[in-house]
């Protein structure tokens, strides 16, 4: 999925924002309106968020054991400040700035062990986002936001591996072998899983502050527009194979679960992208 643009971009401007209130800060600070502590926290959140920047955009390689221990250790070091200021008077947007940072760097990590972590920032971000309101800084909530649907997505299509079992079925050397037909109820069976995991990431669509951010609008789109390239791919392989096995074999015994009929309706999708993603 792509994300690595947009949060390189999301950085900068952080990064930006960040500087001028630690810079603020330490003006506010010498009349004493401002602990040293606040200053601090700035920096450690200007910091982490570089840090996290530059792993996310470097590039892979042999590199990624390394790169899920490094992400971790940023989730688990930002956790560790928005738990602490969550509660704080005063702390939320540098609590919410800390459950981003940890959110991204639990999902791309791509670390089953930590999904419990990811839904708890993201249990504590939304639930500051809804404490503040109409104040709450509308690209740090949209993207805790998003977080979870493109995660379950990312992580079902790659565990499951729904094209290596399509990939295992040849029906055109003319045989329907039992493990063919295994192989296509189970990958039937995933696609009608992966399907509401699609569907939710196109219904975040219709939140209109996306339009009013052309930063995390792109990033939306790219996200919205690999996830419903992925399912339509699959369901088009599997229909196709449906499709040849109804043709080659009309009488096999055992059919397969799912009709041709069946897998039309699954590929249709009630949500579709929008106007403005295709443009």
């Amino acid at each position: 999925m792509k994300s690595i643009t947009f949060y390189h971009q999301r950085g900068v401007a952080m990064n930006n924002f960040l500087r001028q209130l630690v810079l603020a800060l330490v003006v506010i600070s010498t009349v004493g309106c401002v602990t040293v502590r606040d200053i601090q926290r700035g920096t450690d959140i200007i910091r982490t968020d570089n840090e996290l920047a530059r792993i996310l955009n470097e590039k892979q390689l042999d590199k990624e054991i390394p790169r899920r221990t490094e992400l971790i250790q940023i989730g688990d070091h930002a956790k560790k400040g928005g738990d602490a200021l969550k509660k704080m008077s005063g702390q939320a947007l540098d609590a919410l700035a800390y459950y981003r940072i940890a959110a991204t760097a639990y999902w791309k990590s791509n670390d089953p062990n930590v999904t419990n972590r990811l839904f708890a920032v993201y249990d504590h971000g939304i639930e500051i986002c809804n404490a503040l309101g109409g104040n709450a800084p509308d690209r740090d909530c949209l993207f805790l936001e998003l977080v979870i649907p493109l995660s379950g997505f990312e992580s079902f299509i790659k565990d499951k591996q729904i094209s290596a079992l399509l990939e295992r079925v040849r029906f055109s050397d003319g045989t329907a072998t039992k493990e063919e037909i295994k192989n296509m109820n189970k990958a039937g069976a995933l696609l009608n899983e992966v399907k509401p995991r699609v569907e939710s990431i196109l219904a975040i669509a219709r939140d209109e502050r996306l339009l009013t951010h052309p930063g995390m609008h792109e990033y939306y789109c790219d996200n919205a527009k690999e996830a419903k390239r992925l399912f339509d791919g699959r369901t088009g392989t599997f229909e196709s194979k449906v499709f040849q096995f109804e043709s080659m074999f009309p009488n096999h015994d055992p059919p397969l679960e799912m009709s041709l009929e069946e897998v039309q309706t699954l590929s249709q999708l009630e949500n579709e992208l929008p106007a403005s993603c295709v443009q």
